[in-house]
């Protein structure tokens, strides 16, 4: 298979590629708007809004069309490859430009991995007897569906807008028969603690406004890579963006009015908890043909966002690849052709299974991605402000209106609306942007600043990691099903991890001060006849080969010992991500965070740290390595 992909891939880049129609790029944003979320978050938003959900999503629809005007003026004058990312680094440039970047890539990355675990579910509920092979199942789709994206984009676009097309036929079925097809009589009505659609309440509009955005996430963000392929995109690009935009949003208000219509039937507790209220609705009026084929149109959406968000992904970390903040000789295949290798979606295939493993544990996924994408558009627009100015000699084919009104207020909107979501969904994406700020910090230096950066990360993760071990031992509730397991957790294992934390405090001296540094220091200081050479002020130390020989050892140890604390961190972390050890509750005085924000900042303190001790192990054990080769 992924040789005939190859061959595809190949045959594609022989020959120029076709220019998108029209109607091509309309249905691809349809298509990218429609993801896992329509299915899930009706009712979340009808329990929070109450009769104000349709305002909910009349203000979002509003939100994109102005966001869209104003895309359409900055993809036509920058359309190169990155998408909005490339807005954000004409704009600001410099480590800013790369978190903008970052956060996108992670954003696409993240609803591709929620949309692989909402297919894996789908599927399991269909096959139960899947259910035991959930994690490899996920993993399997994730590859799959990235490496025809990868190798066979033309032909992966074509099966998106197919799949687009049924899933609106699909759709269409549903409004029909939810509006004109009342329910058999003999099905009862729960009227069991029912949302009330009577009231208004002004907070939770703008709440569940901000949660609803991620609707139209996929809309913009995925369109803004096909724009630059569209024919003729000067004229065409803000033609496809604004109708895409508008073809999605008379779809959703025709779905959400259709379940407003039937949610009389279902309680609160069924509108928080079901995987598809659309499939609910239509067993209550077709049975299990309705249910069947709401499922089948959940299966392609998921399909299709997973596709989109992981092309999108690979094009923004191409640009970062682009630009130099990844490194070119390990992504790119041929500099002159910038022919991309494979490593770049298995990185994004890496990536994204990390994220399935750790940010759905939490339960704030979808305001995580939220908070990263409001985010990362608030500064889109306002570098668009910059850009305007900055680059006044760039063709501009559409002029945005309301300039510079219409972007300042797009991003302060979005700017508010990041800060509106959940307190822990906040923490929780401050921690990823802290993560990006740390990864550019390591990505832009040279290779003794990589020593020290990956020192000052180990040093931060230990400071980070140590304080969380203390609120678990002594502001938290700690729970297990396997008997003496709270004991074993918080007697053996974090006294294990505090000595891991101890060792790698000490060992951040010998980061900073080598070992040689050290010896040579005494050397000089209590044995001078061995200082051979002196040049000014310098002195060249001969050490005799066993000294040196309890150096390459000494380095050795220390760096098994790293990458051991960093394979036992990651045994900690699997323990409390299968919840074999459950933290309940961590008491942060200003805030208490509950079980799955504290599985969540636990689960990324820890592999942060892991990663921090695995990374300067390895590169220790290497570095002494090359040393002992070269005899010094």
């Amino acid at each position: 298979m992924i040789n005939f992909l190859k061959n595809k891939s190949d045959t594609n880049k022989s020959v120029p590629k076709k220019p998108v129609s029209i109607i091509e790029g309309i249905l691809y944003g349809i298509g990218c708007g429609f993801g896992a979320s329509v299915f899930v978050l009706v009712g979340q938003g009808a329990i929070l809004a109450n009769a104000g959900l349709l305002v909910s999503l009349l203000l979002g629809s509003i939100f994109i069309l102005l966001s869209a005007l104003n895309y359409s003026e900055l993809l036509t004058s920058l359309p190169s490859a990155g998408g909005v990312y490339n807005i954000g680094k004409e704009g600001v440039g410099g480590s800013f430009a790369f978190i903008i970047g970052f956060f996108l890539w992670i954003s696409n990355i993240t609803i591709s991995a929620f949309s692989a675990m909402v297919l894996n579910d789908t599927i399991v509920n269909i096959f139960p007897s899947l259910k035991q092979y959930n994690i490899i199942l996920i993993i399997t789709l994730i590859c799959i569906i990235g490496l025809i994206s990868f190798y066979a984009q033309n032909l992966s676009n074509k099966i998106l807008i197919g799949m687009t097309i049924i899933l609106l036929g699909l759709f269409v079925l549903f409004i029909v028969a939810a509006f004109f097809a009342p329910p058999p009589s003999s099905t009862p009505i729960l009227n069991v603690d029912p949302v009330d659609l009577s009231s208004f309440d002004l907070f939770g509009v703008i709440q569940t406004f901000a949660l609803l955005f991620i609707l139209f996430k996929g809309i913009m963000l995925n369109l803004a890579h096909l724009n630059p392929n569209l024919r003729n995109p000067d004229k065409n690009v803000p033609l496809v963006n604004v109708v895409a935009v508008v073809a999605s949003s008379i779809i959703y208000f025709l779905i959400f009015e259709a379940i407003l219509v039937n949610i009389e039937w279902f309680s609160r507790g069924i509108l928080l908890t079901t995987d598809n209220l659309m499939a609910d609705v239509l067993y209550r009026i077709l049975g299990n043909v309705g249910a069947s084929l709401m499922y089948l149109a959940l299966v392609l959406s998921t399909i299709i966002t997973i596709s989109a968000g992981l092309s999108s992904a690979t094009e923004v970390f191409k640009a970062l690849v682009r630009d130099g903040y990844f490194s070119k000789t390990l992504f790119v295949k041929d500099l002159r052709s910038n022919k991309y290798s494979v490593s770049v979606i298995l990185v994004n295939i890496i990536v994204g299974i990390i994220f399935i493993l750790v940010i759905p544990s939490t339960g704030f996924t979808e305001e995580i991605i939220s908070f990263i994408y409001f985010f990362s558009i608030a500064f889109i627009n306002f570098a668009a402000v910059l850009l305007r100015y900055k680059r006044k000699e760039l063709d501009r084919p559409f002029k945005a209106p309301l300039f510079p009104v219409l972007p300042i207020t797009v991003g302060g909107v979005c700017l508010f609306l990041a800060f509106i979501l959940s307190f822990q969904a906040i923490i929780l994406g401050v921690f990823i942007g802290i993560l990006g700020l740390l990864i550019y910090l390591l990505l832009i230096a040279d290779r003794y600043s990589k020593i020290i950066t990956l020192s000052g990360i180990k040093f931060l993760s230990i400071i980070v990691a140590g304080f969380v071990i203390w609120v678990i031992k002594n502001l938290g509730i700690v729970t297990s099903d396997m008997p003496g397991g709270s004991s074993l957790f918080l007697d053996v294992l974090l006294r294990i991890m505090i000595f891991f934390c101890v060792f790698g405090f000490l060992t951040v001296f010998l980061d900073f001060i080598s070992l040689r540094e050290i010896v040579n220091f005494f050397v000089k200081r209590f044995e001078k006849e061995k200082v051979v050479i002196k040049i000014g002020a310098g002195e060249i130390i001969e050490i005799k080969k066993r000294e040196k020989g309890a150096i390459y050892t000494v380095n050795y140890v220390i760096g098994i010992i790293e990458i051991l604390g960093a394979l036992f961190t990651f045994v900690l972390v699997y323990i409390l991500t299968i919840d074999l050890i459950v933290v309940l509750e961590m008491d942060l005085v200003v805030v208490v965070l509950d079980a799955q924000a504290s599985k969540y900042v636990i689960i990324s303190s820890l592999l942060i740290f892991g990663s921090a001790f695995l990374l300067r192990g390895i590169s220790r054990l290497y570095y002494n390595y090359e040393t002992v080769k070269l005899g010094m």
